[in-house]
């Protein structure tokens, strides 16, 4: 009817599409499930990202769609063959390689991201690498795997209960990838090295027996490397041996020699 606003279906588009009961569920796991917490990281104007321990390259896929030129890296050659077969033309490039000794220039990324993999490596010696990768300003976003202890049990209950809610109406995607079991580090222990490498680091704990933590590069660097101090010696004291005796012997405040007159036995033997 004319005016009416009433436009008739037209039987040959609705035919052409599969109904809804058709479409394959939606493929999710635990890793998927914080891919988009990853992604809301990336800062505005990334140029350059890096996807560490990308076994099949999903999350590298997904962060090409809003970095222009995304590295992903992985040891596991079979798994980075299979990364670039499902490519589908999304653009990333994918290496074969040991994160910790791969050439990467120092400060070359603008983003760097990591699900699921840094208890795979040394976590102190991996986000030290991560955090020398980063350029001044730039992001760090993992998500990653630990081991619970007693006190993680109600975590771990209410893991178990959103595992199952959100796995409805999906299909449950295997990890077809190296994996270990239990991860090396506790949860406190995770956190206890994440904040000191990355000073200033935001830590979370997760449902689905995941953490994750961000942190920004500080554009001007620490005058002191993180989880380093400059020793002080102690004022106003030497030491030295004599055979198996340790003595300590104070120092003369108006010139630079022991005092002998002061020195006193301190111990038998070298500690």
């Amino acid at each position: 009817m004319a005016g009416s606003g009433y436009v008739r279906a037209d039987p040959a588009r609705c035919s052409s599409r599969p109904p809804r009961s058709a479409l394959p569920p939606p493929l999710w796991n635990h890793n998927i499930h914080y891919h988009s917490l990853v992604l809301s990281t990336v800062p505005d104007g990334c140029q350059r990202g890096l996807d560490v321990g990308c076994g099949e390259g999903a999350l590298a896929r997904d962060l090409r769609q809003v970095v222009p030129h995304v590295v992903a890296i992985d040891c596991d050659e079979p798994v980075v063959g299979r990364a670039r077969q499902a490519d589908g033309g999304a653009g990333v490039e994918y290496v074969t390689g040991d994160f910790l000794t791969y050439g990467f220039p120092p400060a070359s990324f603008d983003v760097i991201v990591s699900v699921a993999a840094l208890h795979h490596m040394q976590p102190a010696a991996a986000l030290r690498r991560m955090r020398q990768l980063l350029r001044p300003g730039g992001t760090l976003a993992v998500v990653g795997l630990a081991r619970s202890r007693p006190r993680d049990l109600p975590a771990d209950v209410a893991g178990v209960i959103a595992h199952r809610v959100l796995l409805r109406g999906k299909s449950y995607q295997q990890v077809n990838a190296p994996t270990i079991w239990p991860p090396p580090q506790t949860y406190a222990q995770i956190r206890d090295i994440a904040a000191q490498e990355l000073p200033g680091v935001r830590y979370r704990r997760h449902l689905l027996w995941r953490y994750s933590f961000t942190w920004t590069k500080p554009a001007t660097p620490p005058a002191t490397p993180p989880g380093r101090t400059t020793p002080t010696p102690s004022p106003g004291r030497r030491r030295h041996f004599i055979g198996n005796v340790r003595f300590s012997a104070p120092i003369c405040p108006n010139c630079a020699h022991i005092n002998h007159e002061k020195s006193r036995v301190e111990g038998n033997g070298r500690r």
